[in-house]
């Protein structure tokens, strides 16, 4: 428990201001760090799950990511503040990124038509050659080498700032070899798309390991599409055997130095490879001086900011947000999430969100846990028969963790192929063959969802009924499998469709309407950037509103138009007012002007004896507001008899003299 206004604290240092996300092991904030006198800086904390921390093994990992990252200091590398167990649970704090992650641009760049540039492609690239130069040569403290290994650069592991700034973020699965006694040979860790030949086969790999994944990202940076693509089988065997289609034919036209680099990264045979990041960035560097440009952070920082102008604005309005607020704390809790308003009370639960399901272990369905032990126990039951070590799968738990299904598909790679042959269709063993018919019945219940999903989108049936909607037939193709594009697609079509429906109300002057829309929307895209641009229109727009109507009001009080005519008077202005904040002070402030007036007019009415007038201003005041105590007076008044109201009337106006 906390007190009411105080943010929920981690300790005495780290205030926590909002929720980021949540993974298989971790959760992640943006908090603020407190020191002495006034010193405040934001940054992210990740924070072990309550139920993880019971488990030794993963909180091992946990704090070996620590101990390695501690040792990153690099101008390309997210750094690490802080690292320690406070209130039962370990987390580290790290730097805050205020940007966007190389996926995101990639994608918001091809959906726009905005491509990254060469010149900016190779810059970042530059800069995670550089970061990685530096990983790759890392020693510990007593100078030791580490040979570290990132083994999962993906484009979400690369951020750009809106500064600018290129970062290599997640050593979080990274190998070092004085760290690393329980993840040495079979063990496959990363994402597939991303992996090298070697990773993929087992072999031992080393750094040339992540060369070959940094091309891969300089190559889909270049042509703004997927290296590898295709379904289960085929993916896996292509980023086995490096199969994938030319730069050169992809996207033709581009600087000629940039194939080279390209296809140098990406060569099969790792001696034919660029052997250090150095030599890959000397390349980099003598290409952009053949095409008479310098990397040019400024250049990088303009273009980021024009492709998310309207997602900087969102997110620093967010970040405002909550550093400002006092009222509204995002509390976390075992049950979930709630929001809580000033007063304590909770004002939104959002226990067990869909992608909280998704990314926890303990809330993962039943079903995808047998069949995953099952088909792990027939693998480990195969290699133990035939004397080889069993392959032991760990999916890398992050933002963009992989479900059961993703483990199917890595147990795809297969001891038995012998890479080094030169025989291009190699034939899988028969166990595989069982596993894809497996892999096969799982994705044709994929397919099955995502034609309900389809449907029940076709015919508006968005979130509800909750059995029978788009929303949720998508969020169970993405309890199989996290990565399926067409389930997240989906998603983002249903809050662009709720968007719809926030716009039409917003033209409409409806503005609850239109913000009932955009939580909805929300509560099925968070990341929406559309909706977060509504939610704050919709604001400036109730704000709008609201001033109009009190104008109104105010104008129709001042021309005695307190309840009629119905449709423009000072009474139906409150009202509409009241329908748009049921709170508004303004409209408690409103009520009473119009029975002051109506008491005003008939005491006057009541003075010069016209009687009948002051009982309807009474009548028509109290109807309003019941306990005035000026008109409550008045009736009483108007209920003596004939004298006793004349006498009444001489006793005001002499009252009235002698004042």
């Amino acid at each position: 428990m906390r007190s009411k206004n105080k943010p929920p604290q981690l300790g005495n240092k780290y205030t926590l201001l909002d929720l980021i996300g949540v993974g298989g092991m971790a959760e992640v904030y943006r908090c603020k760090l407190s020191g002495q006198k006034g010193f405040e800086k934001i940054i992210v904390l990740k924070k072990l799950l309550p139920q993880v921390a019971q488990d030794t093994v993963l909180v091992e990992n946990f704090i070996d990511e620590a101990r390695l990252a501690a040792l990153l200091q690099h101008e390309n590398i997210v750094h690490i503040y802080d690292f320690g167990e406070l209130d039962g649970s370990y987390f580290i704090a790290m730097e805050y990124l205020f940007g966007k992650d190389l996926y995101s641009i990639i994608q918001k760049a091809r959906e726009s038509g905005k491509p990254l540039g060469i010149e900016n492609c190779l810059l970042i690239t530059s800069k995670i050659c550089e970061g990685m130069e530096y990983a790759h040569g890392l020693k510990d403290l007593q100078q030791r080498p580490l040979n570290l290994i990132h083994r999962d650069l993906s484009p979400h592991n690369v951020f750009v700032t809106y500064d600018g700034k290129v970062k290599i973020i997640d050593f979080g699965i990274a190998r070092a070899e004085l760290f690393d006694n329980r993840t040495k040979m079979g063990v496959i860790k990363g994402k597939i798309s991303y992996m090298s030949p070697e990773q993929l086969g087992e072999k031992q790999i080393d750094q040339r390991s992540d060369i070959f994944s940094i091309g891969i990202l300089l190559y889909e940076m270049l042509s703004g599409q997927r290296m590898f693509t295709g379904d289960t089988a085929s993916l896996i065997r292509k980023c086995m055997q490096a199969e994938y289609e030319n730069l050169e034919n992809v996207s033709p036209g581009l600087f000629p130095g940039v194939y080279p680099i390209v296809n140098k990264a990406l060569q099969k045979d790792r001696d034919k490879r660029y052997q250090s990041c150095a030599e890959m960035l000397e390349d980099i560097e003598d290409c952009l001086f053949e095409m008479a440009q310098r990397p040019n952070t400024q250049a990088l920082k303009e273009y980021v900011h024009q492709l998310f102008e309207q997602s900087f604005e969102n997110e620093n309005n967010k970040l405002s947000t909550a550093i400002e607020r006092t009222g509204t704390v995002v509390m976390v809790h075992d049950e979930g999430t709630q929001v809580v308003d000033r007063d304590g009370n909770t004002t939104r639960n959002l226990s067990l969100p869909f992608y909280h399901k998704i990314l926890s272990p303990l809330a993962d369905p039943p079903r995808r846990i047998i069949l995953a032990s099952f088909f792990f126990y027939i693998i480990t039951v195969f290699y133990l028969f035939v004397g080889l070590s069993p392959l032991v799968v760990e999916p890398h738990i992050d933002g963009d963790v992989k479900s059961e299904f993703i483990v199917l598909q890595q147990l795809q790679t297969v001891k038995d192929v012998d890479l080094s042959s030169s025989q291009e269709n190699q034939e899988v063993p028969l166990i595989i063959k069982e596993q894809e018919k497996k892999i096969s019945a799982l994705q044709s219940e994929i397919n099955l969802l995502l034609d309900k999903a389809n449907t029940a989108f076709k015919y508006r049936r968005l979130t509800v009924p909750e059995g029978d909607s788009a929303f949720n037939y998508f969020k169970k193709v993405l309890e199989i499998a996290p990565e399926n594009i067409e389930a997240r697609d989906g998603l983002k079509r249903i809050s662009d469709k709720y968007a719809d429906y926030a716009e039409r109300d917003l033209s409409d002057n409806k503005v609850n309407e239109a913000q009932v829309n955009i939580q909805k929307g929300l509560d099925v895209y968070p990341q929406s950037g559309r909706l977060s641009g509504l939610r704050t229109r919709a604001v400036q727009e109730k704000r709008r509103l609201i001033k109009q109507l009190e104008k109104n009001a105010l104008d129709s009080l001042a021309k005695d138009k307190l309840t009629s005519p119905v449709n423009q008077c000072a009474y139906k202005y409150y009202k509409d007012i009241e329908a748009i904040d049921h709170n508004s002070t303004i409209v408690r402030g409103g009520i009473k002007k119009i029975a002051d007036r109506y008491a005003e007019l008939a005491d006057a009415a009541y003075r010069n004896l016209r009687l009948a007038n002051a009982r309807e201003y009474v009548k028509r005041g109290l109807e309003i507001k019941s306990d005035h105590i000026q008109l409550l007076g008045i009736k009483k008044d108007l209920s003596r008899s004939g004298p006793g109201i004349f006498f009444k009337m001489l006793e005001k106006n002499v009252q009235d003299v002698i004042e």
